[in-house]
């Protein structure tokens, strides 16, 4: 489940996201074509300076439609520089048909799976985009897929083209601006920090991270993360129950040992510890054990990975790659084995006092 999420995650901010988008608040809220970002050279200078950024593109992003000889559907336009976003999102690794552009070829567009086969297109297919200009007049051009791509998130595939910024500023004119500004950062963990420094710095623009842009992902991922829990409590429960059970077994086969060596002097204080003890030493041996095949396999599986084609379709719908990676943050491994600990002792409690309770001349009689 962690890692099914962490690569939910990395689909988002590889693919489309990244760690921080700016935009002109304008263009968040109608989309509009006009809402540029002012000075962009000046606001990417910026970026750039601030510690912890990675890399730095911009995009232009127009909504119009797009027409192949049979079919015709709106879709999202992305003009990019291809060099610099494939130094944020590195795009061109998901392309699965043909090329991530050519070098001094015009007019060339990236089209997502599905919506090619919406398109009832195919590589080298000619398609027409159209869109509203700023004046309000209706612009044309005419386009050709240089390769077919597949992010593993349907929705995006479904409706997002990329082409290169320089076609696209040629067809809106050279004046049309920058509407979308998107960056990475060195460690992702900082993203909070990095993401206020930029509003700070950039009063006038909306920053926002990918959990802001992609609100259901980060939901879904707290979500999972208290299922994941829930699953670790009721695991710590049957746990709970299998060393009582055994602890209990141990008590009753040597009801006659425990009797005699309370008849002989022993006494309820170091029975009691007797029983810890020997439940904690089987958690000193069982845990490291099996906390070391569970970092093995996860390491092992987390570089293999495991194929879930059978349900791909499904998981696609929701941003998820058919190849999952198992991933467990190091941390983890502690956390589960103080909580085996505290279930091992909480467990020998009850036990131990079934122990004590024994009166040593019925217990010597027992067979």
């Amino acid at each position: 489940m962690a890692g099914m999420m962490n690569e939910m995650m990395e689909n988002s901010i590889n693919h489309y996201f990244s760690h921080i988008q700016i935009h002109n608040p304008g263009f968040k809220g109608n989309n509009e074509i006009q809402y540029t970002i002012k000075d962009p050279q000046k606001v990417e200078a910026g970026i750039k300076s601030i510690q912890g950024v990675n890399a730095v593109t911009l995009r232009t992003v127009v909504f119009g439609m797009a027409t192949s000889p049979t079919s015709a559907t709106g879709v999202k336009a992305v003009g990019i520089d291809p060099a610099k976003e494939n130094e944020v999102t590195q795009f061109s690794q998901f392309v699965k048909q043909g090329s991530y552009f050519t070098d001094n070829k015009r007019n060339e567009v990236l089209v997502g799976k599905k919506l090619a086969e919406k398109l009832h297109i195919k590589l080298r297919s000619k398609i027409i985009l159209t869109f509203a200009a700023q004046d309000g007049n209706i612009l044309s051009g005419a386009f050709r897929v240089c390769g077919i791509y597949g992010s593993g998130n349907t929705q995006i595939d479904a409706a997002n083209i990329f082409a290169n910024i320089q076609d696209m500023n040629v067809l809106l004119g050279k004046d049309s601006g920058y509407h979308e500004i998107a960056l990475t950062l060195k460690d992702v963990k900082n993203i909070d920090i990095v993401g206020s420094d930029l509003q700070k710095k950039f009063p006038g623009l909306k920053v926002e991270t990918w959990k802001e842009l992609s609100p259901e992902t980060a939901t879904l991922n707290d979500y999972v993360g208290f299922v994941l829990w829930i699953l670790m409590s009721v695991m710590m429960i049957g746990l709970a129950f299998a060393i009582v059970n055994t602890m209990l077994m141990a008590v009753m086969e040597r009801t006659r040992e425990l009797g005699m060596l309370m008849a002989i002097g022993m006494n309820k204080r170091r029975t009691f510890l007797m029983i810890m003890i020997e439940t904690i030493s089987l958690t000193f041996v069982g845990c490291p054990f099996g906390v070391g095949i569970a970092y093995l396999t996860t390491e092992y599986f987390g570089k293999k990975g495991i194929s879930l084609a059978s349900w791909g379709k499904g998981m696609e719908n929701f941003g998820m790659s058919t190849m999952v990676y198992p991933h467990l943050e190091n941390n983890l491994y502690f956390q589960v084995s103080i909580l085996v600990f505290i279930t091992a002792f909480l467990s020998a409690i009850y036990p131990s006092i079934r122990a004590i309770r024994l009166k040593p001349a019925e217990a010597i009689r027992k067979i």
